[in-house]
This record gives C-alpha cells, structure tokens and sequence, in this order.
C-alpha cells in the first residue's frame, strides 16, 4: 500500500464551531485514516482562537492516534515538509 500524509496549512484559521472540530476529529479523521492517509501535518494558526481550535482537535483526534494515526504541529512549511518526508520514506 502506498503512503499517503496530510498537509495542512492552517496559518489563517480562525476559530471553528465546538461541533466542526468534533466532526473533523469524528468523522473526517476515520475517513482520512480508513483512507490510508496516517501523517497529518498541521501548521499553526497565527490567530490565538484559531489555535485553541486547533488544540482542541489536537486531543480529539487521540483515539486515532493510539491505532496509528500520526498528527504533529509545526510553526513553519518546511519543517512540516521534512517531517512528512522522512514519515513516508
């Protein structure tokens, strides 16, 4: 099976709504992982709520996690760019 990651470049997110991150966490995160997508690389957001935001999604996304899913922050491209590189080699 080919290796598949996420990269998402979330530097202008804003906040989200308590039930789109529990549907990003629930729902979109199983498909993604049922999909074979097992890296997901987030940038951080530059606006404090939007980091909340994504903090929470952070530990929504645990369960996952524990079963392979791999989800990591960075606060530049290229760091984020490296780590998905050497996760799919």
């Amino acid at each position: 099976m080919d290796k598949i990651a996420w990269l998402a470049d979330t530097r202008k997110m804003s906040a989200l709504f308590d039930e789109d991150i529990t549907w990003i966490a629930e729902d979109w995160n199983v498909r993604m992982f049922q999909a074979g997508i097992m890296h997901i690389a987030l940038i951080v957001p530059e606006d404090a709520f939007g980091g909340v935001s994504q903090e929470i999604y952070m530990e929504g996304s645990q369960e996952l996690n524990q079963q392979g899913l791999q989800v990591r922050q960075f606060t530049d491209m290229e760091s984020a760019k490296a780590w998905l590189r050497e996760a799919l080699q």
